[in-house]
């Protein structure tokens, strides 16, 4: 059993990936803005933070095994450029400072639509091709370039982008 925090609780991917850690007996806490996280009643801990909070963020992971991020942010590239390097960092050095596992939830967006299909675990093509392409491949570099375990999981869902009839998971890094 594992303690996880995770952050990003209250959208549909936390959701999901909170029950799959409590399927798996682990101790989970959920840690949001607002504090609260809807249809979750007595599976886990919920508190409130902020993931941009450095030093919030490594006290609230003391004693931590894994960290999670499944952040949601507004969708314009103004609000990603500002806020995911804060939130990565944060919780980069959260995991670096407490000895925990990094896990990421991602997207495809690193490897831009130049991309060789499938995808494999060692694909290191990151692409600088337009704005949130370029800024999720600089926050998987500062993954790689992290001293903790660190996963980054990325999908794509069949049949909602091109090509459609692959699904891709990889495996940023692992040490």
């Amino acid at each position: 059993m594992s303690k996880v925090m995770l952050y990003g609780a209250s959208g549909s991917v936390g959701k999901h990936n909170m029950r799959l850690f409590v399927a798996a007996g682990d101790e989970v806490t959920a840690v949001c803005q607002s504090g609260n996280v809807s249809g979750v009643d007595g599976l886990i801990a919920i508190v409130k933070g902020d993931a941009k909070n450095l030093i919030e963020c490594e006290n609230q992971c003391a004693g931590f095994d894994v960290i999670v991020c499944t952040v949601g942010l507004y969708y314009t590239s103004k609000v990603w450029n500002k806020e995911w390097p804060l939130i990565i960092k944060s919780l980069l050095n959260a995991a670096e400072k407490n000895y925990a596992t990094f896990v990421f939830a991602d997207n495809l967006y690193m490897f831009g639509p130049e991309a060789e299909y499938p995808l494999r675990s060692t694909c290191r093509a990151f692409t600088k091709f337009g704005s949130k392409p370029a800024l999720r491949s600089s926050m998987d570099e500062m993954i790689l370039s992290s001293k903790c375990n660190c996963f980054s999981i990325s999908s794509m869902s069949v049949g909602t982008s091109n090509p459609p009839s692959e699904v891709a998971e990889v495996l940023v890094k692992e040490t």
